[in-house]
């Protein structure tokens, strides 16, 4: 047995082939120590262990002080009770992926505090922790990487026996860490003790309700291989699995699966809650928000068809949350939720997550007034802390931040995201690097630089070492802010190239909250001020559709315009343009540079009486932002602070490597696309359901407004099942132009900016239909990638069509009857099959059998000929079918029989509409046209010999409900009228 020593004192790896061996060399050399096996729970060492050493009623008193909420202590003491507790009522379907992160660090934190509280109890110095699952191990391995990020006082001994070099692989990785961590690895195939076959669905069921994510989609991809069908028990723990792991695209995928049987169901309960599922998802992926508005919008939709008054609220909320609501619409959703009594803690909860949104604020403030509306938060406060909720009370303080800066009260303002930042640290939220960059923004702003500069590079560090591309750009623009305000633009400059440099390796196109135009014009001015150039001019000069931006994108933008202008009475028009919408943000720094060029511009021109008006209106606001009068009255660097000591060509390395897997996950997107497509391609059968399928799964993979197939063969127009109609097709296709000019044909999409129109085209050349895919705005555009992998989805569906469409001629060809036109038997068997349905399905529903044969047709078929004889059997079966009504079926038996089907119809009133055909088809001698036409001079027929038709009648009641009976009894009254003479119904 060999001995390894590591970097940290006290650490050693032993390396066996025996498990026996293993654990004996643990009993000699420690003390105190208890050994956990893994049973058929992801955390069952912990599980068993609290519940023989420690009480349930002991529970809250050992939590105290942890940080831990009192949801997440009611869930575990319910767990240990053995209470069936679904962990998806820990998550509220708003925007924060965070509130997955957080919940299981409190769940794991409570976990340490319990075997913390036992070890001190009991003198256990060491808990060896036998890893004999895969399945199981994995959720075990997060648990210990936590033990290691946290100060506290357990040992753990990890024994590994299983065959796999992925988990643990490394053991060094361990030390240096503030444990004593002692490894055991050991390579055996021989099952211990305790490990006995373990059942893939118990399992699922216990790791979901332990929050091990990971295990969860570990073991749910093994049942699936083996064939198991999804329902819906099966998916929402798998939904919420992939959400915890941070897995977005594949929980998106389980969603979207799971609504396609709902969907068949019809259960608009079930929609509504799964489309919001889907919106929030979209959320917190940053991306597809006009998904996100979509689901959200057909979750209301649905919740409003449900008539369910809390789905109603829950989904409301939701449009509020996707900020689709108005200020006033947000004060009914809270007196609506206040009037609801049932379950009256999670819609307590919702009132205080809306105040606590940073849009209620925002939204509500010129309604309310900011007295009320901190009256709110304050009492939102004293809710979150009554219930230990710190995530939420975090993010409370954020926001009484914010408020406070609007207020000009800048030194409230910190102490606010400071609180807020202590709890984000405390909760090991990924919340904190935007905290950093909020009280770098708040320090800067108060001009206390060198601070604000601190929290900036915390920011920029902490988003490098996660490898965070998105959030080290968000950092960088808030250092090339901090730069620029101190005049320092040599190292705005390097941070603007910087930030470029990344955004265009890793494929950004936008930042949050930071419009491209914005980012423009810093660096235009940035340069300006070095006597540069930017290439971002261009981009300025050439920005279209300006009314599309938002006031601080237009403030910018003016800014921006003014800065190359060479006409000073433009410059000055602009300026203070820009000005006019700085006003309506809290940009007051970039309101300083602006003013600072509107003075001097002013200057130049000989104004300076405007200019010294300009000047005094800082008087006032100096009070609040001191560092306003050093901005306005020098061009030197105001203080030095030096660039953040970061490998920058290993970060746009990283940048390429996010593009890199940008790329990949969206082939394996597309991939998944296609998987879709082609299930809907084998397992439907329907044409209208087939195309109805794939414009939904259209509609929920790529961004749009209208998705619509339009069908040539039937002249209809297919919209996706739950569609939220924006237009008006029924009816308005001109289908003659819509091959050539789709929008001329459809004027309610004249307005598409973005579209493209796929023809469906047969092997034959013939064009079954179109299909549309576009927006009403420049945001949603389908890539040239996305438009490509459609294009082949729809090669796959075309042809199952044209499959489906020569089947369907096949088949109406076989039920067909090839002489009148008219269906033949197995047409008819098709009918009185689905009659027969209707009678089972309504007790008072009744249809009637009309048999029907042409009297002396084979007088005419011998003497005039087969040719005649079949002309004469066409006519009469035209005659016939004008003469009954539309709903009736008419089929031809077999030679001169022929038969109607009178749905809803007794026979009493059959008898008397057969009555009236035989008037009607016979008012007129057809037949004798027909001999005419066709034979050479006048013929004469005898009386006796003129063609007429007997009937027979009967109804499904009288026939006892048996189809046998009906034919028969139909088929000997038909023979009672030839009998009794020609030309009468029985």
């Amino acid at each position: 047995m060999e001995e390894y020593s590591l970097i940290s004192q006290g650490d050693f790896l032993i390396k066996t082939n025996n498990v026996k061996l293993a654990i004996e060399e643990v009993k000699n050399k420690l003390h105190d120590y208890v050994i956990l096996f893994q049973q058929q729970k992801p955390l069952s060492p912990f599980s068993d262990f609290i519940l023989e050493f420690c009480k349930i009623e002991e529970l809250p008193r050992i939590f105290n002080g942890q940080y831990i909420s009192k949801r997440v202590e009611d869930y575990i003491i319910s767990l240990f009770r053995g209470e069936d507790v679904g962990v998806h009522s820990m998550f509220e379907e708003y925007f924060e992926d965070n509130e997955f992160y957080v919940t299981r660090n409190e769940f794991f934190t409570a976990l340490l505090a319990v075997l913390e509280y036992i070890a001190k109890l009991n003198g256990i110095k060491y808990f060896i922790l036998v890893l004999n699952s895969k399945e199981i191990s994995l959720s075990l391995e997060k648990f210990i990487d936590f033990v290691l990020d946290v100060k506290q006082e357990v040992n753990f001994i990890i024994v590994d026996s299983l065959n796999d070099p992925e988990l643990f692989q490394n053991p060094p990785q361990f030390s240096g860490r503030k444990l004593n961590i002692l490894n055991f690895f050991y390579r055996n195939d021989d099952k211990l003790e305790k490990d006995g076959d373990i059942d893939l669905k118990v399992l699922l069921s216990e790791s979901y309700k332990w929050m091990a994510w990971e295990t969860c989609i570990y073991v749910a991809n093994q049942i699936k291989s083996l064939g198991v069908k999804l329902d819906l028990d099966f998916v929402e723990p798998l939904v919420y699995s992939h959400l915890g792991a941070f897995r977005n695209e594949d929980a998106i995928d389980y969603t979207t699966s799971a609504m396609e049987g709902i969907k068949e169901e019809g259960n608009t309960l079930l929609l509504a809650k799964y489309n919001r599922l889907l919106a929030y998802i979209y959320a917190i992926t940053q991306s597809r928000w006009n998904l996100t508005v979509e689901s959200a919008k057909k979750a209301m939709e649905f919740a409003v068809k449900s008539g369910d008054k809390r789905q109603i609220i829950f989904s409301k909320a939701q449009l509020f949350f996707v900020g689709a609501l108005s200020g006033e619409e947000a004060l009914n959703l809270l007196e609506d939720i206040k009037k609801i009594k049932k379950g009256k803690a999670s819609l307590k909860r919702l009132y205080y997550h809306i105040v606590s949104f940073y849009y209620f604020f925002v939204s509500t403030r010129d309604i309310l007034g900011l007295e009320k509306i901190n009256r709110m938060i304050r009492s939102a406060s004293r809710y979150y802390k009554r219930n230990r909720d710190y995530y939420h009370l975090a993010l409370l303080h954020h926001l009484r931040g914010n408020i406070l800066m609007e207020e000009g009260e800048n030194n409230e303002a910190i102490r606010e995201v400071r609180k807020s930042l202590k709890l984000a640290k405390r909760l090991k939220s990924r919340y904190i690097t935007h905290l950093y960059n909020s009280l770098s923004h708040l320090l800067y702003t108060s001009g206390k630089f060198r601070e604000s500069y601190k929290f900036a590079k915390e920011s920029l560090l902490l988003t490098v070492k996660e490898n965070d591309i998105k959030e080290v750009c968000m950092s960088l623009v808030n250092m090339s802010y901090l730069y620029m305000i101190i005049n320092d633009f040599k190292k705005a400059n390097f941070v603007m190239d910087l930030l470029f440099r990344i955004m265009y390796e890793a494929k950004i196109e936008e930042l949050p909250i930071h419009p491209n135009v914005k980012l423009w014009v810093m660096d235009v001015y940035i340069k300006d001020n070095l006597g540069l150039i930017s290439p971002c001019v261009s981009m300025v000069y050439n920005l279209k559709e300006i009314e599309n931006l938002n006031s601080e994108a237009l403030a910018f933008y003016y800014w921006g315009m003014s800065i190359q202008s060479k006409d000073l009475d433009e410059k000055i028009k602009l300026l203070y343009k820009s000005l006019e919408y700085i006003g309506k943000n809290e940009f007051k720094y970039v309101e300083v540079k602006i003013l600072r060029d509107l003075i001097i511009s002013l200057k130049e021109l000989g104004k300076y009486q405007e200019a010294e008006n300009l000047e005094n209106y800082f008087v006032d606001l100096r009070r609040n932002y001191k560092f306003y009068g050093v901005l306005l009255s020098t061009e030197k660097v105001i203080i030095n602070l030096p660039l953040p000591n970061v490998n920058w060509e290993l970060v746009v390395n990283e940048a390429k490597n996010r593009y890199n897997l940008l790329q990949l996950q969206d082939r394996i997107n597309q991939i998944k696309f296609l998987e879709r497509i082609q299930g809907i391609v084998i397992s439907e059968n329907r044409e209208e359901k087939l195309i109805e399928k794939f414009l939904n799964i259209i509609t929920n993979s790529f961004p749009n407004d209208v998705v619509m197939f339009v069908d040539r063969e039937r002249g209809s127009v297919y919209l996706p099942s739950d569609y939220s109609e924006k237009i008006d097709v029924k009816g308005l296709v001109n289908f003659d132009i819509f091959a050539t000019s789709p929008k001329r044909s459809i004027p309610q999409l004249y307005n598409l900016l973005n579209s493209f129109v796929l023809p469906f085209v047969f092997s034959n050349g013939e064009v079954r239909g179109y299909l549309v895919v576009g927006s009403f705005s420049e945001g949603k555009f389908l890539k040239a990638d996305e438009i490509n992998i459609i294009d082949i989805s729809s090669m796959l569906v075309k042809s199952k069509l044209e499959i489906l469409a020569n089947l369907r001629k096949i088949e109406k060809i076989s039920k067909t009857d090839f002489l009148t036109g008219l269906p033949n038997r197995n047409g008819i068997d098709d009918v009185i099959i689905s009659e027969v349905e209707r009678c089972k399905r309504d007790a008072n529903y009744n249809f009637s059998l009309v048999m029907i044969d042409l009297d002396n047709f084979k007088y005419y078929n011998d003497t005039f000929g087969h040719m005649v004889g079949d002309i004469v059997l066409k006519e009469f079966a035209a005659i016939l079918k004008s003469n009954v009504r539309k709903l009736d079926f008419v089929g031809r038996y077999g030679g001169d029989e022929f038969v109607v089907i009178m749905p809803n119809t007794d026979r009493d009133k059959a008898v008397y509409a057969a009555k009236r055909w035989i008037k009607g088809v016979f008012s007129t001698d057809f037949y004798l046209d027909v001999i005419k036409s066709l034979s050479q001079g006048n013929v004469t027929l005898p009386d006796d010999k003129k063609l007429s038709m007997s009937v027979g009648v009967a109804d499904f009641k009288e026939s006892g409900y048996n189809i046998q009976k009906l034919f028969d009894l139909s088929d000997k009254r038909l023979y009672t009228s030839k009998s009794k003479g020609k030309g009468i119904v029985s």
